[in-house]
């Protein structure tokens, strides 16, 4: 995924209003991603995992590159971990969304 792609799509999550559902949060990624496959990869990853988890995954797999069979060469780990850590952000729009759905499970 291109950096200027990277930056529009946290700009567009930066700025939704409402609640960022899985729906509403396909259709904003959507509007940079065009590939339907990788626009569902996206939102999946945004709405599994959080900021906190993007340091521990990577120091969890920096710890595993010096195995034989490690499926990452180091430009590409380092390259993800820098789209992740710019598009894993504690988005306003998704954090009412997962305040709601927790409001909602605990009132049934």
């Amino acid at each position: 995924m291109p950096d200027e792609h990277i930056t529009e799509l946290q700009n567009h999550l930066d700025k939704a209003e409402g609640f960022l559902d899985p729906k509403a949060m396909l259709e904003t990624i959507r509007r940079v991603v065009e590939d339907s496959d990788t626009a569902e990869a996206v939102r999946r990853v945004l709405i599994n995992i959080s900021p906190s988890q993007v340091e521990r995954m990577f120091k969890a797999l920096e710890k595993r590159q010096e195995e034989e069979n490690f499926p990452y060469e180091p430009e590409r780990l380092e390259r993800l971990k820098q789209i992740l850590e710019k598009l894993i952000q504690p988005y306003p729009a998704l954090a009412r969304f997962r305040k709601a759905e927790r409001l909602a499970k605990i009132t049934g």
